[in-house]
């Protein structure tokens, strides 16, 4: 019962370590896209774009873009530093029930075999017993028919 118990454990560990993964990875794309945007951003020739409808300078508009970018860019960085600190904290959580399991499964199996032995060897003797009596009973009743027996 204890078995089903630690691998359903074991199991739900592996799956936070999954999402963790995905989460990473996400970012990681993310981050990815927003560093693209910014350089293409930067190497591009400042365009009147639908700001200069509203009388924006085109240097300004680019210049908060960019700097709309890089603030996104940090908040991305930031959240990829907190799940590598996640990611090392959930390593040794893992690391530590894997041990854990694996002791426990340890000390199971040893009980499992300790009583199985004792129960085969109980048996074994009661067989040896009986056996025992059994050849007992015959030599008596050897003796006992040769002595019956005229020679």
């Amino acid at each position: 019962m204890r078995l089903v118990w630690f691998l359903n454990e074991f199991g739900l560990g592996f799956c936070l370590v999954l999402d963790a993964i995905c989460d990473f990875q996400s970012i990681s794309a993310n981050l990815q896209k927003r560093q693209d945007e910014v350089d293409e951003e930067r190497a591009a020739a400042p365009s009147a774009g639908i700001g200069k409808l509203f009388g924006k300078d085109p240097v300004v508009a680019q210049r908060e873009r960019i700097e709309r970018l890089d603030a996104e860019i940090h908040g991305l960085r930031g959240q990829l530093e907190e799940l590598d600190d996640k990611h090392a904290i959930t390593d040794r959580h893992v690391e530590a029930e894997t041990l854990r399991f694996f002791n426990q499964l340890t000390k199971d199996l040893r009980q499992l075999f300790t009583t199985h032995s004792a129960r085969e060897a109980k048996r074994y003797q009661a067989a040896a017993g009986v056996w025992t009596a059994a050849l007992e009973q015959l030599d008596q009743a050897l003796v006992d028919a040769k002595a019956t027996t005229p020679s």
